[in-house]
């Protein structure tokens, strides 16, 4: 498998990915290694340390404004 730049697209797929399998592992290390997974089935690439780490930091922002979605759809209610 070749190492190659991953686009900014192809770094917020794996990010995608990423909070996918955080919201049924509950973990962020497991999620990591599933956006790595994900780059080398969807790109044929095998992902960088750094790539990896970069969509799941990506994927934490999300899952951050997920929570706040939902915390204010509760306050909002009340």
């Amino acid at each position: 498998m070749k190492k190659r730049y991953l686009t900014d697209q192809e770094i917020k797929q794996m990010a995608e990915y990423a909070v996918n399998d955080y919201v049924f592992s509950c973990s962020w290390k497991s999620a990591f290694y599933s956006a790595a997974s994900f780059a080398a089935d969807e790109f044929g690439v095998r992902a960088t340390k750094a790539q990896a780490a970069t969509a799941v930091n990506i994927a934490k922002l999300t899952w951050e404004g997920y929570r706040m979605e939902t915390q204010k759809a509760i306050h909002d209610e009340n």
